[in-house]
């Protein structure tokens, strides 16, 4: 599994005092978040069955567009 720690935005000391005490181990410690992320699956994809799926969404965005700047000028027409 991948850990991942983050660091909570705005947890910054205000004081002098509250500075010198951030370079300890254990206020580094509490400012930071342990969580465990999920198990990524491995997914096999044939390339040849993906480039055709990303051709289809490539001829359908290309529809889209032709259609898009047909209305374009027509409206620049008007």
């Amino acid at each position: 599994m991948k850990q991942e720690l983050t660091q909570i935005v705005g947890h910054e000391p205000k004081t002098p005092a509250m500075w010198e005490g951030a370079s300890a181990p254990a206020t580094l410690e509490s400012a930071l978040v342990y969580r465990e992320m999920d198990p990524v699956h491995v997914q096999v994809i044939d390339p040849l069955d993906q480039l055709s799926a990303n051709m289809e969404k490539l001829e359908d965005m290309q529809a889209r567009l032709r259609y898009m700047m047909r209305e374009i000028r027509a409206m620049m027409k008007a």
